[in-house]
């Protein structure tokens, strides 16, 4: 399956907040309770859309998944525990990946599209995210220890950390 992959626009937000419930749901049937509570908020959606970071996929004009795409160096990934980072080459960062339950591959062509940017990607996800972790680990994504994510409240929540090195 081949998706045509563009910067979201404003008139998007909903049709991916759409998609953000559907991933919920599904997490929420895979026993992960915690993960993406209220999130994300059309405010962060808008910035990410204004910073050009976001993208959705389109099958035949429909908008099936979204994602963003970050270059340069995540925050969040400074301090990283029960393990290291493989190394510090400069990366993209898939964040908010989504998908609306009915087509797969979501995350091997937002990887494909990032890898058209720069060699190595990294990614985060809940440790009860089983879907998430499984289509890293099928990719290649290496697990590299825990980060820390701030939630709406401002506590921060652990998260795996992956990093997927150059194709050989």
């Amino acid at each position: 399956m081949t998706y045509e992959i563009r910067r979201s626009r404003m008139e998007d937000i909903p049709r991916m907040q759409e998609i953000f419930g559907i991933a919920r749901a599904h997490m929420r049937a895979e026993g992960n309770m915690t993960q993406w509570k209220d999130y994300p908020k059309d405010e962060l959606l808008a910035r990410d859309i204004g910073r050009n970071q976001s993208y959705v996929m389109e099958e035949e004009g429909e908008i099936v998944g979204t994602f963003v795409f970050a270059l340069g160096e995540e925050p969040t990934y400074a301090y990283i525990e029960d393990g290291a980072w493989l190394n510090d080459h400069e990366y993209g960062t898939i964040h908010r990946i989504a998908g609306d339950g009915r087509h797969h591959g979501i995350l091997k062509h937002a990887v494909e599209f990032g890898r058209r940017l720069v060699p190595e990607i990294r990614i985060d996800t809940d440790e009860k995210n089983i879907s998430m972790k499984t289509a890293a680990e099928k990719l290649g994504f290496i697990r590299c220890g825990i980060i820390y994510v701030a939630d709406a409240n401002g506590d921060h929540e652990p998260r795996v950390a992956y990093q997927l090195l150059p194709e050989a």
